[in-house]
Formats: C-alpha cells, structure tokens, sequence
C-alpha cells in the first residue's frame, strides 16, 4: 500500500508541473500575442499616418 501511495503522491506531482507548465506557456503566449498586435497597429499607423 505504501508503494502505491508514493506512485499516486508522484503522480499527482507531476500533473501539478505539468498543468503550471502549460498555463506558463499559454499566459506566455498571450503577452506575446498582445504585444505582436499593439507593434503591428504602430506599424500601420506610422505607414498610413493615423
């Protein structure tokens, strides 16, 4: 039982890293998303002189 215990404790561990890992990435690429847009838009604004 205690063996079993410790794969489940692993286990959870490891999704734990696995779900911060993934929500790092995505928040990540939402400030590069948001950041890609507000240069684009200074970028228009600059060719066409808004």
């Amino acid at each position: 039982m205690n063996d079993e215990a410790g794969r489940d404790k692993e286990l959870a561990d490891l999704e734990t890293a696995a779900t911060a890992v993934g929500v790092t990435v995505m928040v990540f690429f939402v400030v590069y998303w948001a950041a890609q847009i507000a240069t684009t838009y200074d970028l228009l604004a600059m060719a066409y002189g808004w």
